[in-house]
């Protein structure tokens, strides 16, 4: 009996995380850091590292949704 295939994800959900990942980890780094180096003093206001870390999570959970659902359909004996 031929061992089953390995679920793929696909390239998009893959892109999806890793672009809202290294969202979060850009407001993480503003946020903790003493010196602001990724943005300009001109695009900077009270708490946009907090928004980057929310639109960041924002965009992974579809990523992750879409990651589970990808999985439950493509589970074995199913």
């Amino acid at each position: 009996m031929p061992a089953p295939a390995k679920p793929v994800l696909p390239i998009r959900l893959i892109v999806l995380d890793l672009l809202g990942t290294l969202v979060v980890a850009a407001g993480l780094y503003e946020h903790f850091s003493d010196e602001s180096a990724l943005f300009p003093e001109a695009a900077q206001f009270p708490g946009y590292a907090l928004l980057l870390i929310v639109i960041g999570l924002a965009i992974m959970l579809p990523a992750v949704f879409g990651m589970v659902q990808h999985f439950m359909d493509n589970r074995p004996g199913r």
